[in-house]
């Protein structure tokens, strides 16, 4: 396990030697984009701006992907790469980093919102927002590599079950829509 540690801090390191005033804040914008509280902000406007029910899809799925990862934290107990080399922490973060819940938030809302909205750009722009939240993590210093590969993996995962169940309560929903057109 030291191994994988020695190597994230050596990318960390690496990355962090491109660093300027300008990408510090351009990545804890980024970052800002997979706190809760962004979240928090981003259901009601799905709700009432966008799309009712994507907005109770997505925040259904997210709630249970938080809950699901400060479980997953508690079981891996991984430490920060900052618990290891202080010097390199640019933002606040607490608790363990394995698995990373940026990552896995930013795949399960933005996969979700590019899986129900068909638009291209959207699509687009949901990757690249999955891309770059989980990279600014690793650039701020805050999350190793296997962190935020853990937490997409863990979003990946919560994502494609959500499909199949909401896919089952579509089906259910029909199925007794036309049961009551029938009698």
């Amino acid at each position: 396990m030291d191994t994988i540690f020695q190597w994230g801090l050596d990318f960390i390191i690496m990355i962090q030697q491109i660093d300027t005033p300008l990408l510090d804040s351009f990545f804890r914008a980024i970052t800002s984009l997979g706190d809760e509280l962004f979240y928090l902000l981003l259901f009601p406007f799905l709700l009432w701006c966008v799309d009712f029910y994507l907005g109770i899809r997505v925040g259904i799925i997210f709630l249970l992907s938080v809950y699901l990862n400060n479980g997953l934290k508690e079981i891996f107990q991984q430490p920060r790469p900052f618990d290891i080399l202080p010097e390199i922490q640019k933002v606040h973060a607490s608790g363990y980093g394995f698995p990373s819940g940026h990552a896995q938030s930013s795949l399960v809302v933005w996969g979700s919102i590019a899986y129900w909205k068909k638009q291209i750009w959207i699509r687009n722009l949901s990757v690249l927002l999955i891309l770059l939240i989980g990279f600014s993590r690793i650039y701020l210093g805050v999350h190793f590599p296997t962190d935020i590969l853990g937490g997409w993996l863990f979003g990946g995962l919560i994502l494609g079950l959500s499909y199949f169940i909401f896919l089952k309560i579509k089906l259910d929903f029909i199925q007794k829509n036309m049961i009551l057109k029938i009698i």
